[in-house]
């Protein structure tokens, strides 16, 4: 589950960056908000898999996933 989550904060990382959203603390490329939160929704049940890594699949997947919604939603907040 802790590197799921790794996963997905990292394709967020690079949605912020891929955006070049500005920090306004800082004044350099943000890699997040204040008020970002990331949740991984599982089963309560014996896991259909035992590693979630960079290099499988599973990671692929996550991570893909994550960035899309990522970009989607910056994309979106123009609108």
């Amino acid at each position: 589950m802790v590197e799921a989550l790794q996963i997905a904060v990292e394709a967020r990382v690079v949605a912020m960056l891929a955006a070049r959203l500005i920090s306004t603390r800082s004044d350099e490329l943000a890699t997040g908000t204040g008020t970002d939160c990331v949740v991984i929704a599982a089963p309560d049940a014996a896991p259909a898999h035992a590693y979630c890594g960079k290099h499988t699949r599973l990671g692929e997947l996550i991570g893909r996933a994550s960035l899309r919604a990522c970009t989607r939603a910056l994309a979106a907040r123009g609108n």
